[in-house]
């Protein structure tokens, strides 16, 4: 009809309306021989030069416009035959020829048909999408563009078919094994990006969509994995009694121990040394009660605590690998802990510990001001009162400066508590006092453990 004719301009111009005509044929064999005359002609302009009227970019702008018609047909000979010449355009025939702006418009055309076919009921067609928009990913030309993992790694919204997220999670997983995490902000592959695509399927009611996602984010622990701990819930009694939750963590743990293993000399004895960096106390230890304390710390929360410095030594003693794991390293609680048990008393329970509210590290209390000025992720956020030299959020800093807590000491701010702002001292007996028991600071962020222990 004219009106085909007026939207298939270039095409005519570039192909021919002899060949034109066969895709708007209802016969899919007419169709077929289109999509074979087409790309005949696209490789006689590679190898011989032929048909020179026309340049690269209107060649490739006239055989997307055709392939997104015929991608949508609904005989499957039609469909896979347009699926290899993609593959053929974007691998052999756009590279070193078609300019950057046409390819990308050309992609940004076909995408969003191939993902709709990637997400299709039958193993075949879904199969095929999935593989053309993958392969063409790999197209060095194609992943300078960053467009398809761009595309791929938007936020999920519920409206979206679950076959169609299932998809999409199943083709992030192959980039992440085959291109990697990148550290580009504009790749779509940051660590950021993928933990929040994770994140946003994690719920999804279909198994498979969770599962999926949940192999992103281990994907993704494995490079950062204090960045994935902060996406997700603390890892505590109450997060664990979701199954899903629980596996997760589980599976970081296994990472983790790995890593470790990775680390450690095979067949050494290892020891460590915990050195306390609070500006008022230096306290060592120097048996395997503190390494494994100072490795479960590290390891387990994924994150080094700001209260503890780590240095590794080797120490000759064979007897040392058979202590258990029986009293804490900072408080000094005695029990017969198992490694996990120990780990937990770490991350909920130790009253000379506490959880940074803005990063989740643990760090020791009596840290915490110099955690919030030199480790904090959020550092930048807080400043060094000149008067009272508490640490203060910059916002409330103006708000800070007209309370009565803030007056100038007699003595340094490190004797001074930082939860309540009650002189201590510099006695570590009177810290522990401070700290311990149902009498402990009234501002203790695991005050309502201690009433009851």
């Amino acid at each position: 009809s004219e009106r085909d004719k007026k939207q298939t301009a270039i095409p005519i111009a570039v192909f021919g309306l002899s060949i034109v005509k066969y895709f708007f044929s209802k016969q899919y064999s007419d169709k077929v021989e289109g999509l074979k005359l087409m790309e005949g002609s696209m490789k006689n302009f590679m190898f011989d030069g032929v048909d020179a009227r026309h340049s690269p970019n209107k060649m490739t702008r006239a055989a997307v416009q055709l392939l997104h018609r015929t991608l949508r047909d609904k005989v499957f000979a039609v469909y896979n035959l347009s699926a290899e010449i993609i593959r053929f355009l974007f691998s052999e025939f756009v590279p070193g020829r078609v300019s950057t702006g046409e390819v990308s418009r050309s992609i940004e055309t076909l995408l969003p048909e191939l993902l709709a076919k990637a997400g299709d009921t039958t193993p075949r067609i879904h199969n095929i999408g999935m593989h053309t928009i993958l392969s063409v990913a790999e197209v060095p030309d194609i992943r300078k563009l960053n467009i398809i993992p761009t595309h791929l790694t938007r936020l999920l919204t519920g409206n979206i078919h679950p076959r169609l997220i299932l998809s999409r999670l199943e083709m992030v997983e192959q980039l992440i094994i085959s291109q990697g995490v990148s550290s580009d902000k504009n790749s779509g592959m940051t660590c950021r990006t993928l933990c929040e695509f994770g994140m946003s399927a994690i719920h999804n009611p279909t198994e498979a969509v969770r599962k999926a996602a949940e192999r992103i984010i281990i994907h993704v622990y494995k490079v950062n994995p204090r960045f994935v701990r902060k996406q997700l819930p603390p890892d505590d009694e109450i997060t664990r009694r979701n199954i899903m939750y629980r596996q997760l963590m589980q599976e970081f743990e296994r990472i983790d121990q790995e890593r470790m293993g990775e680390l450690d000399p095979v067949g050494q004895t290892k020891c460590k040394l915990v050195r306390s960096t609070s500006e008022n106390t230096s306290t060592y230890y120097n048996n395997e009660i503190a390494c494994n304390s100072a490795v479960n710390v590290q390891s387990k929360l994924s994150s080094s605590t700001s209260a503890s410095v780590v240095d590794v030594c080797e120490n000759g003693q064979n007897n040392i690998e058979t202590m258990k794991l029986n009293r804490c390293t900072f408080c000094k609680e005695e029990s017969n802990f198992s490694e996990e048990e120990l780990n937990i008393h770490y991350w909920k329970y130790c009253p000379l510990l506490m959880r940074c509210e803005h990063c989740s590290e643990v760090i020791e209390i009596i840290g915490l001001r110099h955690h919030l000025l030199k480790d904090c992720d959020f550092k930048d956020k807080y400043k060094t009162c000149d008067l009272c030299f508490e640490v203060v959020e910059i916002e409330f800093l103006e708000h800070h400066v007209l309370r009565p807590t803030c007056k100038k000491r007699n003595t340094t701010i490190s004797n001074v508590c930082p939860l309540c702002f009650e002189e201590i001292g510099n006695d570590q007996q009177n810290w522990n006092k401070h700290l311990i028991g149902p009498s402990a600071c009234e501002n203790h962020p695991r005050k309502n453990y201690l009433k009851h222990h």
